[in-house]
C-alpha cells in the first residue's frame, strides 16, 4: 500500500492499553483523521497536552475561494471531531468539550478526558465503521433506506439545526435543478475552478490530499487531463445532463442539514451530524456523499419547507459499487 493511504489501515484492536495517556490520545486521534472534508483538504492539526487535545485550524489548508469564510472547514473539522468522540467512547473514555469560535483563535475544539474505564466489547459500535466509510458519488438503487433508518437521521435535528428528508419526486426534481444551478454558478467562477483543479490528483497520486479521479468514476489516463481541463472550462454545462440522470434516478433519497444562521458553531455542528449519518448509512449498507449548497439558499429553503438555511446536501442510497478511499495525511504528521 502507498505511504498516502496508510493512515486506512488503523486496527481497532491494537489500542495501546498499556501504553501512557499520551500514546492512548495519539491512537484515537488516527480515527479522527479518516473524516472527510471538502476537497479532502484535510483542513485540521492536533495538539495533545496533558489529558487535553486540541483540534486546531490548519492555515495552510483553508480554500480562499470555495471557502471565504471558513464555514467549510468548520463543517470537516465537526466530522474530525465526531470520528475522535465515536473512538473515545468505544475505548472507554469519558470527557468534556470546549468550544473556541473565533478569527483570532486557530483553536477550534478541546476535549479534556477525564477517566477512562474498559473497552467496550461490541463489534456493531460506530467505531468499526470509521475505517470503513467513504463518500460515494457513483449510482445509487432506486430503493429506499428502511424507514427505520430514515427517521433515526431525522432525529439527529438538534437546537438551530435541522435534518429534513427528501424523497418525493417532484421536490428532488427542484432540489436538483437548485444544485445544478448553484454548481453552475460557482463553475463559472475561473478561480474557483483554478482552486479545485489544485486539488485534483490523477489515479496514481502520491499526494496525501486531494481527490484521485477514480473517486469521481474518471479512468487513470483521463484523471491526468482533469486538471487542466478544469482551468479551462466549465465542465458542469457540459455534464449538466449527467448529473442530472445521477442525483434524480441514481439517487432515490436526499438529506438536508439546515441551520437557523450560518455561523462557525452552527457549521461545526452540521458537520458533526453529517459524520454521524454517515456512519449510520454505513453501518446499514448504505452510502453517502454530500456537498455545500452555496448559493439559491432562499429558493432551497422554500423549496424543502424548512425555516432555516440549507447548507448540507447529503445523497444517500444502497451503491452498486463501492469506492475507493481518497489518501490521507497519517496522525503523526498532524499532532505537534
Amino acid at each position: 500500500m502507498k505511504k498516502n493511504y496508510e493512515a486506512w489501515n488503523v486496527k481497532v484492536d491494537n489500542f495501546p492499553h498499556d501504553k501512557n495517556l499520551r500514546k492512548q490520545l495519539e491512537f484515537l486521534i488516527k480515527f479522527a483523521v479518516l473524516a472527510p472534508s471538502t476537497h479532502n483538504s484535510q483542513p485540521w492539526l492536533f495538539k495533545i497536552e496533558k489529558n487535553r487535545i486540541e483540534i486546531r485550524k490548519n492555515p495552510s489548508q483553508t480554500l480562499d475561494v470555495a471557502d471565504p469564510n471558513d464555514n467549510l472547514m468548520y463543517i470537516s473539522i465537526g466530522c474530525a471531531l465526531e470520528n475522535l468522540l465515536v473512538a473515545a467512547n468505544y475505548y472507554g473514555f469519558k470527557y468534556n468539550l470546549e468550544y473556541f469560535f473565533s478569527d483570532f483563535d486557530e483553536r477550534v475544539c478541546e476535549v479534556s478526558f477525564r477517566s477512562k474505564n474498559g473497552a467496550k466489547d461490541d463489534r456493531e459500535h460506530l467505531i468499526f465503521l470509521i475505517k470503513k466509510r467513504h463518500s460515494n458519488r457513483g449510482k445509487f438503487r432506486q430503493d429506499l433506506p428502511d424507514e427505520t433508518i430514515l427517521n433515526t437521521i431525522k432525529g439527529f435535528s438538534t437546537e438551530g439545526i435541522s435534518v429534513d428528508l427528501v424523497q418525493q419526486k417532484k421536490v428532488k426534481e427542484k432540489v436538483v435543478n437548485i444544485i445544478l444551478d448553484a454548481r453552475e454558478k460557482a463553475f463559472s467562477d475561473r478561480s474557483f475552478r483554478k482552486e479545485l483543479g489544485s486539488y485534483q490528483r490523477n489515479n496514481m497520486t502520491r499526494s496525501f490530499t486531494g481527490m484521485p479521479g477514480f473517486t469521481m468514476g474518471f479512468p487513470t489516463a483521463l484523471s491526468f487531463f482533469t486538471p487542466f481541463v478544469l482551468n479551462f472550462v466549465n465542465v458542469v454545462k457540459i455534464l449538466r445532463k449527467k448529473d442530472k440522470e445521477l442525483l434524480l434516478e441514481y439517487t432515490p433519497a436526499f438529506f438536508v442539514i439546515s441551520l437557523d444562521k450560518i455561523s462557525s458553531k452552527n457549521c461545526f455542528m452540521a458537520g458533526r451530524i453529517f459524520e454521524r449519518i454517515a456512519l449510520i448509512a454505513e453501518k446499514n449498507g448504505l452510502a453517502t456523499s454530500f456537498q455545500e449548497i452555496p448559493f439559491y439558499l432562499e429558493k432551497m429553503k422554500e423549496t424543502i419547507n424548512t425555516n432555516n438555511l440549507p447548507k448540507i446536501l447529503v445523497r444517500i442510497g444502497y451503491p452498486y459499487q463501492r469506492m475507493a478511499h481518497s489518501p490521507r495525511f497519517g496522525s503523526d504528521k498532524l499532532i505537534y
